[in-house]
């Protein structure tokens, strides 16, 4: 059975022997980046693909259909999705949904904790990740259970020659007893794209 790191590099169109050579810098939108993110998010364009992403993860989770492009992931330690462009979703506007959760996601009592670009070469070719990490705001002087909402919330943006190919966004939650259960990953989802209160 094939490990979950050749998965991945399979779904993502990658060799799965990646030369370890890497670099990192801060995540910084360029200007014109920002400027068509805050078009995109003004137009109907935005709820469309919110709408079909939620009801696509709903009915991949529950194994409802099947896709070539989404895949979902539930586990008792994460849960996440992984969604590559489509009919529905075109390879640019991955960009504007990982700017959408970088956005939100902190208005959930989060914090970012790390935000980079993450670079690695491989055979003459450049690959990039943008990287996001948060983690929920806990006073640790509070007597506990600390209230760990959804858990710590990666959000990967992959790129293959300057475009990108997927887009992963996955809540990693505590299991020991000084953190409350965590809440429904779809929850977070619903919140994100449909402005739910929590």
């Amino acid at each position: 059975m094939a490990s979950f790191k050749q998965w991945l590099n399979t779904f993502l169109g990658l060799n799965t022997h990646v030369v370890n050579n890497e670099f990192v810098e801060p995540l910084v939108r360029r200007e014109d980046e920002q400027y068509n993110y805050r078009r995109w998010k003004n137009t109907t364009r935005h709820k469309q693909i919110s709408d079909f992403l939620l009801q696509h993860y709903f009915y991949v989770a529950h194994r409802i259909i099947e896709s070539d492009y989404l895949y979902t992931w539930n586990s008792p330690s994460s849960n996440g999705f992984f969604i590559k462009p489509c009919v529905q979703i075109e390879d640019h506007e991955l960009l504007f949904l990982f700017e959408w959760f970088r956005e939100k996601i902190p208005t959930l009592s989060y914090y970012c904790y790390t935000a980079e670009k993450q670079y690695h070469e491989q055979h003459n070719q450049m690959f990039q990740t943008d990287f996001i990490y948060f983690k929920p705001i806990i006073d640790i002087n509070d007597a506990g259970p600390w209230n760990q909402q959804f858990g710590n919330i990666e959000l990967h943006l992959y790129y293959k020659s300057r475009e990108p190919i997927a887009l992963k966004l996955m809540a990693n939650v505590y299991s020991d007893r000084n953190y409350t259960k965590h809440l429904p990953f779809e929850q977070l989802l619903e919140i994100i794209l449909k402005d739910k209160a929590i």
